[in-house]
């Protein structure tokens, strides 16, 4: 086996092949959430760069919808309170806002996912949905009755 070989996981592809003390750079080209999968050789081997394509302004509609409804949610006293109960929920959900706001800024947009998903945040920054359908529904059934 050569040292500090870089082999495709999937097809079994040796993709770069170096001698010791040498470096190989594997050039990649990913589509969006693509996942690629490499065994290195190499025990010291280190991943040293990489560099991102822009996410078009088009797919960061809705983490910025979800950004805003949660802001929303902040800025009404009387729907937070119902909703934001637990000790330090809002903060929180505030803090959350900022760093989903940071990444999306710093185009690190698998990060804000991350965040966004956060299955503390989704519940806490979503439920104001169900409780609005709910009361909604409520003054529809009054108002055909």
């Amino acid at each position: 086996m050569q040292s500090n070989t870089v082999t495709d996981t999937v097809s079994g592809q040796v993709v770069a092949a170096k001698g010791a003390r040498a470096s190989s750079v594997v050039t990649l080209a990913l589509k969006p959430y693509e996942v690629r999968a490499f065994r290195v050789d190499e025990p010291t081997a280190a991943l040293v760069a990489w560099r991102n394509q822009p996410t078009p302004h088009a797919d960061l509609a809705w983490p910025r919808t979800i950004i805003a409804d949660a802001e929303k949610l902040l800025a009404n006293r009387a729907l937070s309170k119902r909703v934001l109960t637990g000790d330090g929920d809002q903060e929180f959900v505030m803090q959350q806002i900022k760093l989903v706001s940071e990444a999306l800024a710093a185009g690190k947009t698998a990060l804000a996912w991350s965040l966004l998903t956060d299955s503390r945040f989704w519940h806490l920054t979503r439920t104001h949905h169900l409780i609005a359908a709910t009361a909604a529904r409520k003054v529809a059934r009054r108002t055909n009755e």
